[in-house]
């Protein structure tokens, strides 16, 4: 029950963890809107999620993201910023909540 835009490309490194309806977008466009091209400017960029990340239920990561090995997206959170390794992050936008104690 995941969604994986492969507009551009997707890295998933090994021992990742991707929880269920997880969506990981890889562009933002306006369709046919009239505000496309003017506040809705068309995005696009790979996703690159490294080795040992666990992402939980219900997340959004937007294009162009790297998310750190070894780090924690907690439920419901919207990725839309790199986030470092070893970290815990959640949040709407996810924020960086602290370091994991390894």
């Amino acid at each position: 029950d995941c969604l994986f835009d492969l507009m551009e490309k997707i890295t998933i490194g090994n021992q990742v963890t991707i929880s269920h309806r997880a969506v990981l977008n890889t562009h933002t466009h306006a369709g046919k809107s009239p505000l496309r091209n003017k506040q809705l400017k068309v995005s696009k960029g790979d996703i690159k999620i490294l080795d040992g990340v666990y992402l939980g239920s219900n997340i959004t990561v937007l294009e162009s993201v790297i998310i750190g090995s070894q780090s924690i997206i907690g439920a419901k959170s919207l990725v839309n910023r790199n986030i470092h390794d070893h970290v815990i992050a959640f949040g709407v936008p996810c924020k960086v909540q602290g370091p994991i104690n390894t």
